[in-house]
């Protein structure tokens, strides 16, 4: 699956990069089925629960792709790209951002319900503030400013990066 979904993210005649799936596809890969695939050949079996533990990631390497096309958009909807930013707009996509961080952290609850460990969900939400932080500059139209737009696209891949990096640690500490 992770071998096919990479082919076709970029290659005719699906190239999904350029449709408006390339988003999707690639947090679906990098950030769900590459985790899920090294604990299954490190460990030799299959755990229900592993996929609750990075849906997390997943959403928001999913919002990290949102938030570095900002600027690119006028770019790339020139060059014939159609990112998820061109195809639905700055304003629209900024708001699936804002719903897809919020959700991720809403849900938290129900994932331990469903089997994902405290305090794999403890250690993803003390990463909240950033998550709060980026929220609200998006929401607040920061994606709109060339001088503030970069610092949105590093502020979503720090967000990412640290709850990968405290998720790790609570599941190796446990």
């Amino acid at each position: 699956l992770m071998l096919a979904l990479a082919w076709v993210y970029s290659a005719p005649p699906l190239r999904l990069c350029a449709r408006g799936l390339g988003e999707l596809t690639t947090a679906v890969i990098v950030t769900l089925l590459v985790p899920w695939l090294a604990f299954v050949l490190q460990r030799g079996t299959i755990e229900r629960t592993l996929p609750l533990a990075v849906i997390s990631p997943c959403v928001f390497q999913f919002a990290m792709l949102l938030a570095i096309e900002f600027p690119d958009a006028a770019g790339d909807a020139a060059s014939g790209k159609r990112t998820l930013v061109v195809r639905w707009g700055g304003d629209w996509a900024a708001r699936v951002y804002v719903a897809v961080i919020s959700f991720s952290y809403l849900a938290l609850p129900l994932w331990v319900h469903f089997g994902l460990q405290p305090r794999i969900a403890i250690a993803t939400s003390a990463v909240a503030p950033l998550a709060a932080w980026q929220v609200t500059r998006v929401a607040g139209g920061a994606w709109r400013d060339p001088e503030r737009c970069e610092s949105v696209g590093f502020g979503s891949v720090l967000l990412l990066i640290t709850t990968a990096v405290v998720e790790l640690l609570a599941a190796l500490t446990g």
